[in-house]
C-alpha cells in the first residue's frame, strides 16, 4: 500500500484536474451560448448570403429530411437542393433566397417549402416557417475531410 500522504497527494491532484475540466466546460459552454447570430441579409444579391447556406447538413431536429445539400453550379449560376433519408436521394430540386426568405421548388413542379426565417450560427442552421407550411428544422454543418 501507498503512504498516506502520497495517496492524498494524488487525491488533490485529481481534485485539481477536475476542478480545471470543470471550469474549462463552463467557458465553452458559455462561448456557445454568447457566440453572435448571423442571421442571413435579407438581401438577394448579396452572394455572401447565399455562401452561408451552401454544402451538406445533417438535420438535428426534425426538417425536411436527414440531410440536405445547397448547391450553386459554377458554369449556370443554378441553385441546386438534395435531400437524403437514409443515406439515399430523396427529394431534389432548385432553390433561391430573396428578401429573407428560402424558397425550394421540387423537381416534380408541384411541390414547394418557404422558409421566411434562416438563421446561421457557427455549424448550426436553423429553417422556420412562421406560417406552419413548412417543416421548421436545425441542422449541423457536414465537415468534409
Amino acid at each position: 500500500m501507498g503512504s498516506p500522504n502520497l495517496m492524498k497527494s494524488a487525491q488533490k491532484i485529481w481534485i485539481g484536474v477536475a476542478v480545471v475540466i470543470a471550469l474549462a466546460a463552463l467557458a465553452i459552454g458559455a462561448v456557445y451560448l454568447y457566440h453572435p447570430v448571423r442571421r442571413i441579409p435579407s438581401s438577394s444579391a448579396s452572394i455572401a448570403s447565399e455562401r452561408l447556406l451552401l454544402g451538406g447538413w445533417l438535420a438535428q431536429e426534425s426538417g425536411l429530411e436527414e440531410e440536405i445539400d445547397f448547391s450553386i453550379d459554377a458554369l449556370s449560376g443554378v441553385h441546386y437542393y438534395s435531400s437524403f433519408l437514409h443515406q439515399r436521394p430523396a427529394e431534389s430540386g432548385t432553390w433561391s433566397y430573396e428578401d429573407g426568405t428560402l424558397t425550394i421548388d421540387y423537381d416534380d413542379d408541384e411541390s414547394r417549402d418557404t422558409f421566411d426565417t434562416v438563421i446561421r450560427t457557427g455549424d448550426t442552421l436553423i429553417l422556420k416557417d412562421s406560417r406552419g407550411m413548412s417543416s421548421d428544422g436545425v441542422y449541423k454543418a457536414i465537415q468534409t475531410p
